[in-house]
């Protein structure tokens, strides 16, 4: 069967240096998942209430994706994997003079070159069988 499939998270290196999106702890996504879970859990002792209000672990993160590949994996077979771009892009072809009087342009280049691992949004497409 074929589809079409939006999906919207933030990467991991967005919030490497700054707070993590689910806890706020800073600097947490910098770690191994299964570091996450402990400190969250063991060390700052987070805890959320069920329905029951009995508490149980906060950490219930299953995994903090590092790139688009990642996300695409856990699909069978896409026919295509896009990163939306957040703006226009033009490409400036090869190096010229114009990048070194225009920083933006080699910055907008940078920015769509690596939009990978800074992505908030993925399309992923699959044709039918």
């Amino acid at each position: 069967a074929g589809g079409v499939c939006v999906i919207t998270t933030p990467a991991r290196l967005r919030h490497i240096f700054g707070r993590d999106p689910h806890y706020g702890v800073p600097g947490l996504v910098a770690l191994p998942n299964g570091l996450q879970r402990f400190i969250v859990n063991d060390v700052l002792k987070r805890r959320v209430h069920g329905v029951l209000g009995h508490p149980s672990p906060a950490y219930d993160v299953t995994h903090l994706y590092w790139n688009v590949r990642e996300i695409a994996g856990l699909f069978p077979q896409p026919h295509t994997v896009e990163v939306l771009h957040n703006r226009q892009y033009r490409p400036p072809g090869k190096f010229t003079r114009e990048w070194l009087r225009h920083p933006s342009v080699a910055l907008e280049q940078l920015r769509f070159n690596v939009r990978e691992y800074f992505f908030d949004r993925i399309l992923i497409w699959k044709k039918a069988a």
